[in-house]
């Protein structure tokens, strides 16, 4: 690794170490310079802003879920609900470390963004134009309530739940 790297993986650790102890909004550069034994100089080097941290935290935790979706096979509704929720489940170490920088907001935000992109709005119907919206937005806030509480249910028992939820048939087939 580089030095240039190794500067920027002390600047990300040192911010995910200080968001364990204080909020977001307490963190200053000067707060993770010290933490990570550069100057501000090396900081402003590497990244524009504390927020960008916040972003690359947030392609980190997208690549992970990414790579967990990797070869596995969705038979149907339920599978890859329990999948996320597996999913989200084995990065909640990350998300209690981000929950005071609205990762939540920012991941729905980014991703109905995509999710819009791949749905463009002229060529479907109005209920079309809502519907994923509709059970992605759900979803993740669930996700996001399950991990805020301390994911106690198995990744099984919210998908049977998010199913029930949905009103769905599908829930039958496992």
């Amino acid at each position: 690794m580089n030095k240039e790297n190794l500067t920027r993986s002390y600047i990300l650790k040192a911010f995910v170490h200080l968001l364990h102890v204080k909020s977001y909004d307490k963190i200053s550069v000067c707060d993770i310079c010290a933490k990570a034994g550069v100057s501000r100089m090396s900081f402003y080097r590497n990244f524009n802003s504390k927020e960008e941290l916040v972003f690359i935290g947030i392609e980190n935790i997208t690549k992970q879920i990414k790579e967990h979706f990797k070869g596995l096979e969705v038979k149907n509704q339920f599978t890859f609900i329990k999948i996320i929720f597996e999913t989200f489940g084995n990065l909640k170490n990350i998300f209690h470390s981000f929950e005071n920088c609205q990762i939540s907001k920012t991941l729905i935000d980014l991703s109905l963004e995509k999710l819009e992109s791949e749905f463009p709005v002229d060529s479907i119907n109005k209920t079309m134009k809502y519907l994923p919206v509709f059970y992605f937005g759900s979803l993740f806030l669930i996700i996001f309530k399950w991990l805020k509480l301390g994911a106690k249910e198995t990744p099984d028992e919210m998908a049977r739940l998010v199913c029930s939820l949905m009103n769905t048939d599908e829930i039958k087939m496992c």
